[in-house]
């Protein structure tokens, strides 16, 4: 059964998405890095987030949740001090207990940065949590 995002049909043209179009104009790279994660193929989530170090939320954010999973725990504190300021609404609402799902913004779509954003990147997360091995430590 192909579940989406972590389906096997996805995987391959994702990454040939990519390397076509570097730049990611279709926002491959946050819903590829998640699977990775998903596969329990941290390395691979970390290598692709590293490419683009100024990325949206959703690979910045996969970054390190890589880098926990890999075991390298401060490094993954110093990424989250570094991306604080500039995905702060997205962590604030990964932080909060029950946090409010953002309205969409009738006539611009998702604003980078932005709730809506954040809240997107939460729900995928949410979706996928079950699927996740729990974390023992080791890569």
């Amino acid at each position: 059964m192909d579940r989406g995002a972590s389906g096997e049909r996805f995987v391959a043209p994702a990454e040939r998405l990519i390397a076509l179009n570097p730049a990611d104009n279709q926002f491959v790279r946050e819903p590829l890095t998640r699977t990775y994660l998903v596969r329990a193929s941290p390395d691979k989530a970390l290598a692709l987030a590293e490419r683009y170090p100024e990325d949206f939320c959703g690979p910045t954010l996969n970054r390190i949740l890589a880098l926990v999973r890999l075991g390298r725990r401060g490094e993954a504190l110093v990424a989250l001090r570094d991306v604080a300021s500039r995905h702060r609404v997205a962590v604030e609402m990964l932080l909060a207990e029950t946090p409010k799902r953002p309205k969409p913004d009738p006539g611009f779509g998702v604003v980078m940065g932005g709730k809506e954003e954040a809240g997107d990147y939460r729900a995928a997360w949410n979706e996928v949590r079950k699927g996740l091995r729990p974390y023992t430590g080791e890569p």
